[in-house]
């Protein structure tokens, strides 16, 4: 292996094996998948693939910001760490939107889907869990366009709402509050409406490592599954039975989370949902660092492919 990307692999392990596709992979395999992969360096305007090419390899950005483009409009602006052709190395389709380096000093890694198969196919139980993590990036990508559909679907219901006030005032009229049909008469709610009812409030990351984040209630350490800024359902399984029975609806709690690269918050809830061994918490009177750490931290989550 390349004495430089021995370098740059030991620098960013800690990092890259927290993505997603590398989850519950042993350091060691981890290693031994990086050492296939080539270091490229990119300029601003450097273009990693096309939108409409066939898919041959992914990148694993370590620095710099790359812009997403789909048919000439930027979509969005990935900061590293990210990985960027995943989907379609795995699948095989064409690149749905084309990648170029935002700045100059921009550094991935990257492999060629030839590269990656060559080793997988000498590792059948390494090829089950990166498959199964692909899996896991499919849904999560899912969850998250359609959190930004019904995000689009509100604003452009509160534009059509504005433009129709605007033409009604024009007319010298008043226009009258929407009806919405709560299911009880005749009428239909309409497929817009009903979507608009299932909005999440919160985006919320998975936890899948008790290092990422965890809390403490009464001196008890309680791992949580996940996270927003409305709050955090936490795992109460190893918890003394005396002690998860006091979680019950409603009951007011206070303790401190503990969020990787982070630091430690002090926070009060209220307990808002039980289920066998877990609970969910709702968080109150957020202070402001911890809203921007837990913001931070959902932000550096959806790069690693972890929102649910």
């Amino acid at each position: 292996m390349d004495s430089e990307l021995i370098k740059i692999i030991e620098q960013n392990l800690a990092v890259i094996k927290d993505f997603l596709l590398f989850q519950n992979i042993p350091p060691r395999d981890v290693v031994n998948i990086l050492a296939n992969f080539q270091k490229c360096e990119h300029s601003e305007g450097d273009i990693f693939f096309n939108e409409g090419e066939d898919s041959h390899s992914m990148h694993i950005v370590l620095k710099g910001t790359v812009n997403i483009i789909n048919k000439n409009k930027r979509i969005c602006a990935l900061e590293s760490p990210s990985l960027i052709g995943e989907m379609g190395l795995f699948t095989g389709m064409p690149r749905n939107a084309t990648a170029v380096a935002a700045e100059d000093d921009t550094l991935s890694l990257r492999i060629t889907s030839a590269e990656l198969n060559g080793l997988l196919d000498k590792d059948p139980q390494l090829l089950s869990k990166i498959y199964r993590n692909i899996i896991l990036c499919l849904r999560n990508k899912i969850n998250n366009d359609n959190q930004q559909i019904l995000s689009l679907l509100d604003e452009a219901k509160k534009n059509h709402r504005e433009i129709l006030e605007l033409k009604a005032r024009a007319d010298g009229k008043t226009l009258p509050q929407e009806e919405i049909a709560d299911g009880s008469g005749t009428g239909t709610v309409p497929v817009v409406e009903r979507l608009m009812g299932n909005k999440r409030k919160f985006i919320r990351v998975i936890i899948s490592q008790p290092s990422f984040c965890y809390a403490k209630v009464d001196d008890h350490k309680l791992n949580i599954k996940d996270i927003s800024t409305g709050g955090v359902c936490v795992d109460l399984t190893d918890l003394p039975r005396e002690i998860r029975a006091g979680f019950t609806e409603g009951r007011a709690v206070a303790g401190k989370i503990f969020l990787k690269y982070q630091g430690i918050f002090q926070f009060t809830g209220e307990v808002i949902n039980l289920f066998p061994n877990l609970c969910g918490i709702e968080f109150r009177n957020m202070a402001p660092p911890f809203k921007k750490a837990i913001e931070k931290m959902v932000d550096t989550f959806q790069r690693l492919g972890q929102i649910v």
